[in-house]
């Protein structure tokens, strides 16, 4: 933004929400106290908005039944998002009673240690009743047409907010994706059997022709990343699975960008991450 212009920013500001979740923390917050203290949470939210009133770019709210552009916003709603605020990692600690979302870590160093399972394309151990942070359940989902390809963007979104999106798609007669962003780099924590079944469709007999492409971005060095229970689980409805790593993805239906060469799906693994 400091070099370009831009007509239209969506970002959500949480600081605009803080007279309706207030009550949820210490009595010593006034409204001036809890707005300041989330805005210096948020630095890099604080400077966009700082660049868009000084180029006059306009802000736009980021919930369920926006448009951006192609893209139809599917979650999160405006009164989950707001409602989910005193969770966040980037908010002042609860002073009511807390819904228990801060501690995976903790939660997840612990696990990070247990024994390795065994699949096959019949034996799926991706757990049903898994969760993940609030701030990733806040995250945007969007779907759109390009061309005749149905996509779905969901940055780090989990089972929550993948379900709610999947609800508003049936409402809106929205057909299956068929290229998909793997939520969060493939944490086992955002995805489930069954939010895989609303989304990608049930499981396609071993051998059977592929029916989409999934994405996934991940670092270098992020070796145990996208989990093998995921890309399994992506695979056996039908999706290849492609990271990105060190390198950057072309999908096109002509011949790419000059240079570019064909990129490699990840393999379905029998051995996966035990929880």
């Amino acid at each position: 933004m400091e070099h370009f212009r831009v007509d239209n920013l969506w970002m959500n500001r949480p600081w605009l929400y803080a007279d309706q979740i207030l009550h949820h923390f210490h009595g010593n917050f006034t409204l001036q106290g809890l707005i300041d203290d989330i805005k210096e949470r948020h630095p890099y939210l604080v400077e966009l908005e700082r660049l868009a009133i000084r180029k006059g770019t306009v802000i736009h709210e980021v919930f369920q039944g926006a448009q951006i552009g192609a893209f139809s916003v599917l979650a999160p709603t405006r009164n989950r998002y707001i409602t989910s605020l005193p969770d966040f990692e980037k908010t002042p600690d609860r002073h009511t009673e807390a819904a228990g979302l801060r501690n995976f870590p903790l939660f997840r160093a612990i696990a990070a240690g247990a024994k390795r399972l065994l699949e096959n394309w019949d034996i799926e151990t991706l757990a049903e009743n898994t969760e993940t942070s609030a701030s990733n359940e806040s995250c945007v989902v969007q779907y759109a047409v390009l061309g005749s390809k149905p996509v779905l963007l969901t940055a780090d979104v989990g089972p929550i907010g993948l379900t709610e999106a999947a609800n508003y798609a049936a409402q809106l007669g929205l057909n299956r994706p068929r290229l998909v962003q793997v939520p969060h780099h493939g944490s086992r924590h955002n995805v489930t059997p069954s939010v895989l079944n609303r989304w990608l469709g049930d499981k396609q007999p071993q051998g059977a022709a592929a029916v989409g492409t999934a994405f996934c971005s991940v670092g270098s060095n992020a070796h145990d990343y996208p989990r093998a229970q995921v890309t399994n689980a992506f695979m056996r409805r039908g999706f290849k699975v492609y990271s990105t790593r060190t390198i950057w993805i072309s999908h096109a239906a002509g011949g790419g960008h000059p240079g570019g060469v064909p990129i490699v799906a990840e393999e379905f693994a029998h051995e996966v991450e035990g929880l």
